[in-house]
């Protein structure tokens, strides 16, 4: 099956635009992630007085209610409370550090700094095939018809011939 002119034309034009948006957005999600970030480490401070707010009922000021970890999923803790904490199963003695490995389909964390026991986890890493596809459809597909109807509107004006009624004057 021949696809006529024209729609070869708007399905070229579609399809190019897609393609230039797809760069684009992988450009994007290479760039959104630095390598840098790889390394990071999220850090959380456990300020001395936590354990007495939290046995008084009172949740501790200096603590998150969520914590973003970078693509390695790490969580440097710094206990300077005088009593040991647990964060994601883990202890921490009082006047200690430790690093913790989070999980990757975890959505909270274990832990005695919040009265309700939970702190919430967000990862911070680079965007899924998805996100990708989505921003290239969201770029690319209104360029591409837009150079569509720009070729397609070319070529009804520029047809190489001349209009009917014109003459070629001789000069």
């Amino acid at each position: 099956m021949r696809i006529p002119g024209s729609r070869r034309t708007w399905l070229l034009s579609i399809l190019g635009g897609w393609a230039a948006g797809f760069v684009l957005a992988l450009i994007w999600a290479l760039l959104i992630t630095p390598l840098a970030k790889q390394g990071e480490v999220a850090d959380l401070t456990i300020p001395e007085g936590t354990a007495a707010a939290i046995s008084g009922g009172q949740p501790s000021r200096f603590i998150p209610a969520q914590l973003l970890l970078g693509p390695n999923r790490k969580i440097r803790v710094r206990n300077d409370d005088v009593v040991a904490h647990i964060v994601a199963g883990k202890t921490v003695p009082a006047h200690s550090s430790a690093t913790i490995q989070a999980s990757a389909d975890a959505k909270s964390l274990t832990c005695t700094i919040h009265p309700s026991g939970l702190i919430g986890v967000g990862f911070d890493g680079s965007p899924g095939p998805l996100a990708v596809l989505f921003m290239a459809s969201i770029l690319g597909l209104p360029v591409g018809a837009l150079f569509g109807g720009i070729v397609h509107l070319t070529k009804k004006l520029d047809t190489g011939e001349p209009t009917a009624g014109a003459s070629i004057a001789a000069v």
